[in-house]
């Protein structure tokens, strides 16, 4: 029987092209539960999370009115999130100010 040679490449799994994908480039607090934030698309907001927090329905949002808690937020793939995705936001909506 003769040999059959089966030639395999391995490539490089390219890296994610976020291109023209709105991120959130860096987030500031600023103090009394604003943070600034700046876009990709070079926007830069600052948006006030107290009344969301306040007039917030689920009993889990009550504990970032501790504004040690509130301020331990990070930014994970370019979005802006607090507890390993606990509370996160459509990035939309943090472009046009509204929460």
């Amino acid at each position: 029987m003769p040999k059959i040679f089966i030639e395999m490449k391995i490539v490089e799994e390219p890296s994610l092209n976020y291109g023209k994908l709105l991120r959130i480039r860096s987030a500031e607090y600023v103090g009394n539960w604003s943070v600034m934030l700046e876009f990709s698309d070079g926007h830069k907001i600052k948006v006030d999370f107290l009344s969301f927090l306040k007039n917030g329905s689920h009993p889990d949002l009550q504990k970032f009115l501790d504004e040690s808690e509130f301020k331990s937020f990070t930014l994970e793939i370019g979005n802006l999130c607090w507890n390993d995705f606990e509370m996160i936001f459509p990035l939309s909506d943090l472009n046009k100010g509204k929460i």
